[in-house]
């Protein structure tokens, strides 16, 4: 064997070793998780008298949020002090944790705001993983799941 046909064999072994890591260096193996807080506001409205809360109506705002990671402030005239304890209420019939529940009388209003503050998770979607490709992008499973078992993502900012 001589020299040139020698280098010829490790120059195209080096290159069929160069290219077969190729195709794994472009693929990002952990993953990226978006976490965002909500925050929606609502004027909160009682009967014509200004006595009693239209029940109907809070209980539609209140269940479209997740209760156990949700915070809620409210903001009220002082006036309504009454009508916000039957607000305070409610809350707490829902089982929202009343340390999730804040309340703030102010003159600098003539209604009663209802804030809601929750935090969000955004996840990569990770490709499967397969017999013939076992380690595809394993730390992008790892982190996903690790991120999908946290019940709240206001710790993760913490």
């Amino acid at each position: 064997m001589t020299f040139s046909t020698f280098y010829y064999l490790f120059f195209s072994l080096f290159i069929f070793v160069l290219s077969g890591c190729a195709d794994h260096a472009v693929n990002r193996m952990g993953s990226e998780s978006v976490v965002y807080e909500e925050v929606h506001s609502f004027e909160i409205s009682f009967n014509s008298k200004g006595e009693y809360l239209d029940i109907e109506e809070f209980n539609r705002i209140v269940t479209q949020f997740e209760l156990q990671n949700a915070v809620f402030q409210l903001h009220y005239p002082r006036k309504y002090q009454k009508q916000i304890n039957s607000v305070y209420e409610s809350l707490l019939s829902f089982k929202v944790d009343p340390a999730r529940i804040s309340l703030e009388s102010s003159e600098k209003k003539d209604v009663v705001t209802l804030t809601v503050l929750q935090w969000k998770t955004i996840l990569n979607n990770c490709r499967p993983l397969t017999i013939t490709n076992a380690h595809f992008q394993s730390g992008c499973t790892v982190q996903r799941n690790i991120t999908s078992q946290i019940v709240n993502p206001n710790k993760i900012v913490q």
